[in-house]
């Protein structure tokens, strides 16, 4: 028995050595392909137990009708490496985000090309996930202004049971001169069986000239000027 137990130890501890990450780097790629009708492209996947789970360079091609590249893009995805946990629970403890990259397009129609990723479904929760350096263009049919937003550091926290999942972001938007902060505050949850939901979003400093607003809106208006500070509270 006590041999049994070393050897079950063992192979537990070597699990990482035995993992085929190729075929794994394959099979990951091909679900998110299949689920949204996209190409998805993953570099290298590798285990470990002192860096969990690591994927490098996972790209999404940009939807037809939209022009070319990429409509994500991230350098790296490193997440919790605890097999018997995830196995029983459905669970990672943690996942952290390097620079992604979305590239956000809505047509003259008022299509945008983010309806593919609803179809994006996954079995695992995770408690605690972290984007740090992120991108988000924003571009619009109408203008040849794209907005710009830089994503510093944004927190997912999971809700279990009664207690809510929240969500913290700080970042600025990208504008000629000094960037516009930006911050994000959010919480979703049940009460008394019902779906709940609030947000807050603070901005600074914002230059109404540098924002395509007159198109946007179909104002009678040249353009905007001024800046603008406040914040926006949704529930």
């Amino acid at each position: 028995m006590v041999v049994l137990a070393l050897a079950l130890v063992g192979a537990y501890v070597a699990l990482p050595v035995w993992v085929p990450t190729g075929a794994v780097r394959k099979r990951l790629a091909g679900g998110i392909s299949r689920q949204i009708g996209l190409d998805c492209r993953i570099d290298s996947l590798s285990v470990s137990w002192s860096e969990g789970v690591r994927i490098d360079n996972l790209s999404i091609e940009m939807p037809p009708g939209f022009g070319g590249g990429h409509l994500l893009s991230v350098e790296s995805i490193s997440a919790d490496f605890s097999p018997i946990k995830l196995l029983l629970g459905g669970r990672l403890a943690w996942m952290v985000v390097d620079r992604p990259r979305l590239n956000v397009c809505f047509s003259g129609e008022g299509k945008v090309n983010l309806a593919a990723l609803k179809n994006l479904s996954a079995d695992v929760q995770v408690d605690l996930m972290t984007v740090r350096d992120g991108a988000v263009s924003l571009s619009f049919a109408m203008s040849d202004r794209p907005l710009s937003i830089q994503i510093s550091d944004l927190q997912l926290q999971g809700g279990r049971g009664r207690v809510p999942g929240r969500v913290t972001m700080s970042g600025s938007l990208i504008q000629q001169g000094a960037s516009a902060p930006l911050g994000l505050r959010a919480e979703v949850g049940t009460r008394q069986g019902f779906a709940v939901a609030w947000a807050s979003v603070d901005f600074a400093d914002v230059d109404l000239k540098q924002l395509p607003l007159p198109q946007l809106l179909d104002l009678p208006l040249d353009e905007l000027t001024g800046r603008c500070s406040g914040s926006v509270d949704l529930q």
